[in-house]
């Protein structure tokens, strides 16, 4: 897949994505974390000047990996939506419409902290949605970074990026992967979302996003 990067975690390749994911490829599983559906329009519904079409495009972008990929699961590792005033019905409407052209593709949500804030998954839209983590050996998928656990896990919420020096001592910050020895943090998949800095530790692999592709980068340099 054009402008991806290929990883091996536990004898499993997993296939970093340009469009903020993971393809699990031997599961045909598409994992994201951090869309944040609703949460332009709820900015928008308080007066705040935000672009519209940010979820459109957003689920436009997971249409065009589920047809690169050929992945039967998309797995959510947290925060599928912003808040409970972000899921109002036409926010739900857009994700229903979106969800009846992939009637047969199985959706699992890993609760985050912002679901537990929001309303519950409207069962019309077929979503499994489980407490805590989802564990497929030989991974544990959370929301949270988990210090340890008995599996290698893969997680979301810290929204990464990283900040690279040029030699004109320009600043630039790109979202990314952290790939460690015990756990791997995924992007932010929502548009709309917002990066943190993080400051990988030693043993840690970076591998920002930019111009389509997916780049490693020698923290190091």
């Amino acid at each position: 897949m054009f402008g991806s990067h290929t990883i091996v975690i536990a004898n499993q390749p997993l296939v970093l994505l340009p469009q903020h994911m993971v393809f699990w490829r031997a599961r045909r599983t598409l994992i994201v974390a951090d869309p944040h559906f609703g949460k332009a329009a709820l900015f928008r519904k308080h007066g705040i000047a935000v672009p519209a079409g940010t979820m459109a495009a957003d689920l436009q972008r997971l249409d065009a990996a589920l047809s690169a990929t050929g992945a039967m699961t998309v797995l959510v590792l947290g925060d599928l939506v912003h808040a409970r005033e972000a899921t109002d019905d036409r926010t739900v409407e857009r994700i229903g419409r979106w969800r009846r052209h992939h009637k047969r593709l199985r959706w699992i949500l890993v609760r985050g902290n912002h679901d537990w804030k929001a309303s519950e998954v409207p069962s019309t839209l077929g979503i499994e949605a489980v407490h805590e983590r989802w564990t497929m050996a030989p991974f544990t998928f959370v929301h949270r970074p988990e210090p340890r656990t008995a599996n290698y896990v893969i997680c979301g919420h810290l929204h990464p990026a990283v900040q690279l020096t040029g030699p004109g001592r320009q600043h630039e910050r790109l979202p990314c992967f952290i790939v460690g020895r015990e756990r791997t943090v995924l992007p932010a998949f929502g548009s709309f979302t917002g990066n943190a800095t993080v400051y990988p530790k030693a043993g840690d692999q970076v591998f920002a996003i930019a111009d389509g592709q997916v780049i490693p980068i020698d923290i190091e340099a």
